[in-house]
């Protein structure tokens, strides 16, 4: 691509268009809003396009079931890129297509969280959230991506949201609190051990 040391017009703009694509990219946001075309569907183009879209989601879960995560997270991407494009005519058809594209995120973050990749599990599950605001295997789930990140606080923060939203999730809302506390417990005993190591190593 480089030559001369010198990028060209195209391979500059190429570069930089790759570049607001990529979501923890500056400028991200506008450039999705802008690019991104809707395309809006009669209720009987919508239900075509939702059955592909569970289709492709449905060939993802067996996939996942096989711990085939890559291939996996490829039809879920498909399917999300389905829910994404299309908007429906009136609200009912729209919070059709919102429950959908929510649900699709939420296997994406599946997978996310069965690679260990727990920084974008945490960010599609935000996107998620301000499609299903109240909705408790969101937050559970984003608790242990927060975990696995080591981001504790914020897992705590996910998990009394849960127990306010619903009591009776006392019981499961106590396990995964207590699951916290020992990776936590664990993380800080390692960072104790590599510190004495380092003064150990100094002396």
């Amino acid at each position: 691509m480089i030559d001369d040391g010198r990028l060209s017009e195209d391979e500059a703009e190429h570069m930089l268009v790759q570049s607001l694509k990529h979501p923890g990219t500056d400028g991200h946001d506008e450039f999705k809003a802008k690019t991104e075309k809707k395309m809006k569907l009669e209720t009987k183009e919508l239900v075509g396009a939702l059955n592909e879209h569970i289709e492709l989601r449905v060939a993802g879960n067996r996939l996942y079931g096989a711990k085939k995560f890559d291939e996996a997270r490829q039809k879920y991407d498909e399917a999300l890129s389905i829910v994404t494009i299309v908007s429906g005519m009136s609200g009912g058809d729209q919070k059709e297509i919102d429950t959908n594209r929510a649900a699709c995120l939420m296997n994406i973050a599946a997978v996310c969280m069965a690679v260990k990749d727990f920084g974008e599990a945490v960010r599609v599950l935000n996107e998620a959230q301000a499609l299903i605001p109240n909705n408790i295997k969101l937050f559970m789930r984003r608790a242990r991506a927060h975990t696995g990140r080591g981001d504790f606080g914020d897992a705590l923060a996910d998990l009394d949201h849960v127990r306010k939203m619903d009591p009776e999730y006392c019981l499961d809302v106590d396990d995964a609190v207590a699951h916290v506390q020992a990776v936590k417990q664990q993380a800080l005993a390692k960072e104790r051990a590599m510190a004495k190591k380092a003064l150990d190593a100094g002396t």
